[in-house]
């Protein structure tokens, strides 16, 4: 295996934490526009809007954008982390458990090294094993990742 074909595995395998990472954001703005609708006086952008007695149909357009993203960002970062798992599936047990905690629970190094029970050079072994063993189809997780990256979310402050 080539380093460049490894640090391609990885960047598959990340997508899942940019996936989730894509949701956190959304749902923020998603509580975000809700709390500026229900609080307008709570904005802080130096502009009075404690008497903004607009319709609904701006927020209503802007909640239904942010919630097809939601959809669609979640949709895909479940197929992602399925493909994942299938992969792992097929590889030893310690590679399993490391790809599982490294990219799915997004554990840290100490804290893999303590569940897997070996050494930091050890534990160095079994990473560099299982991204030269795992196969990801390339095509779900490209197809994911484009779909997230398509979705398009607007509102007042601007795209996410």
């Amino acid at each position: 295996m080539s380093w460049e074909e490894n640090e391609k595995k990885k960047e598959y395998l990340n997508g899942y934490r940019e996936a989730k990472r894509r949701e956190k954001r959304i749902l923020e703005q998603i509580q975000r526009l809700r709390l500026d609708k229900m609080f307008p006086c709570l904005q802080n952008d130096d502009m009075p809007h404690g008497h903004n007695q607009s319709d609904l149909s701006d927020y209503a357009a802007n909640l239904y954008d942010y919630e097809t993203d939601l959809k669609i960002t979640m949709d895909s970062s479940d197929l992602i982390k399925r493909e994942i798992e299938r992969a792992a599936r097929k590889l030893q047990k310690n590679e399993n458990l490391y790809i599982i905690c490294k990219y799915i629970e997004f554990l840290s190094t100490h804290e893999i090294e303590t569940i897997i029970g070996v050494k930091r050079r050890r534990l160095y072994d079994i990473e560099k094993s299982a991204i030269e063993n795992i196969e990801i189809d390339e095509v779900i997780i490209n197809e994911c990742l484009r779909r997230i990256g398509e979705s398009n979310c607007y509102s007042s402050n601007g795209r996410l």
